[in-house]
């Protein structure tokens, strides 16, 4: 999709593939110096780096870089099967040079449908002083309540037929039995299940077929509405802040078309703490609401938006439960499954899906 290789392993960063990259997306510069730092790993590999430029185009572009790429992943095959990696090229590419939140900026991207690799050249975020969130991490209502205005604002913008009908490609987040996602759903039920002894109830007698048929109903929920644009994964992980404090929205991998209160439940199990949730989740649901509402996309009554809010939190918790340790630190995956857990059990969530 670009006019350089895929890189498949990190000594392939180098100043000649970042060239080749930037001048691949119509950038006319040439790289006089290239630093490239330790690696991170996450779902994918990301690598911080240090260049320097000459050419026309050389003052547009910011000194410090930041490459997201499968490389040598150790779950590649796995992620590129599941179609996130292409997902998230296409929508930086197609979707959200044009949508109405703040997402970083992406200088270059590449796909390779061969062996599913893939690469995006994005801005640090923290040279302009953003602070990236962590899995795991606990933000305050207020911060939530920022994330939400964003999605709001994802969401109501993508309601709109014309720019629905541009998004066909996108998965859709309902999964019928034998896609991928309903695979990781069963995975996540029996992990729930294994775990109940030890995590805390989540619905005490509900068996693995219990949690599936719940998932079953979700995805004909989910099936039955109007879809829009979800971020699909909006826990603190994939969320930075800029200094006046507005969330940019990033790591668009599992972006899905889909029931808006996906995102909703899964950023308030994930990002607050049972407590908070359980003092906040209602006003918070409630400004979403008016914040949809003040754009001009019609949504149901509150008590409507409850119920699906209820019904949704049963997604977040399979697939929490379900994600390999190699994605996430093992305490991490842990407390924010049991956050999903103890949403599920406080808000009878498998009998909000009529169990």
């Amino acid at each position: 999709m670009t006019g350089a290789e895929v890189p498949r392993v990190r000594a392939d960063l180098d100043a000649g593939w970042l060239e080749a990259a930037l001048r691949g997306a119509g950038h006319r510069v040439r790289v006089t110096g290239l630093r490239v730092a330790p690696t991170d790993q996450g779902t994918s590999t990301r690598i911080a780096l240090a260049a320097r430029f000459s050419g026309p185009d050389a003052a547009a572009l910011p000194e410090r870089l930041f490459v997201k790429a499968s490389l040598s992943h150790p779950l590649h095959e796995v992620m590129a099967a599941a179609g996130i990696y292409v997902t998230e090229v296409r929508m930086y590419q197609e979707v959200l040079p044009t949508a109405p939140v703040a997402v970083p900026a992406v200088y270059a991207s590449g796909y390779s449908p061969d062996d599913g690799r893939f690469f995006l050249l994005m801005e640090d975020l923290t040279a302009r002083g953003c602070a990236w969130g962590a899995a795991g991490q606990l933000l305050t209502p207020d911060a939530v309540a920022g994330v939400l205005s964003e999605l709001a604002a994802l969401h109501a913008a993508f309601r709109d037929p014309v720019r629905r009908g541009a998004l066909s490609w996108v998965r859709r987040c309902a999964a019928p039995a034998g896609s991928t996602t309903y695979a990781y759903a069963r995975r996540g039920a029996e992990a729930v299940c294994s775990a109940a002894d030890r995590a805390g109830p989540a619905g005490e007698e509900a068996g693995p077929e219990s949690w599936m048929a719940a998932f079953a109903r979700l995805t004909a929920f989910d099936d039955a509405v109007r879809p829009t644009l979800l971020h699909g994964d909006p826990h603190p992980g994939n969320l930075a802040f800029a200094p006046g404090g507005r969330p940019v929205l990033a790591d668009w991998q599992a972006a899905r078309r889909g029931h808006w209160a996906h995102d909703v439940a899964y950023l308030l199990a994930s990002a607050l703490s049972p407590g908070d949730r359980a003092a906040h989740e209602r006003d918070l649901l409630a400004g979403y609401l008016d914040e949809v509402a003040a754009r001009g996309a019609a949504l149901p009554s509150f008590a409507g938006a409850w119920d699906a809010y209820r019904a949704q939190m049963v997604y977040g918790l399979l697939m929490w439960a379900a994600t390999p340790e190699g994605s996430h630190p093992a305490e991490v995956l842990a407390a924010v499954t049991q956050r999903f857990r103890t949403a599920c059990t406080e808000l009878e969530s498998l009998t909000a899906l009529g169990r």
